[in-house]
């Protein structure tokens, strides 16, 4: 049986979630870095998908990829501003259900009250 050629998230796509995320300085510079990072994630084959939760681990690489760059201008800038990711996750098409599909049911995350400030922490 014939495997399913997968469908590539263009810059196109993934962009309404990287202006979200990339947004630290005025002149669009991060912007720019993001799009050129996404080009060569998608020449490496690291953003295609066959399945809704493959689509999910491609948004899921889009906000690693923010916060490695929000990680790099607090170094370079000695300047920290922390990740969104509950904010990240409203602009992807990412739902909560896929998110604990991703990380499976090995994960030990403790209480409710330790899960709502695991997602909700700046």
């Amino acid at each position: 049986m014939p495997t399913e050629e997968p469908e590539v998230v263009s810059w196109a796509d993934i962009n309404p979630l990287a202006e979200e995320i990339f947004h630290v300085s005025t002149d669009g510079g991060d912007l720019r870095w993001a799009e050129q990072a996404w080009h060569h994630l998608v020449r490496s084959g690291l953003v295609g998908h066959t399945t809704g939760l493959e689509r999910a681990q491609v948004d899921i690489r889009a906000m690693a990829l923010g916060s490695i760059y929000l990680d790099w201008c607090a170094v370079v800038h000695d300047e920290r501003q922390d990740d969104q990711p509950v904010f990240w996750l409203e602009a992807s098409n990412t739902t909560p259900i896929q998110i604990g599909q991703l990380i499976g049911p090995s994960e030990d995350l403790g209480d409710e009250d330790d899960i709502e400030t695991t997602l909700h922490s700046p």
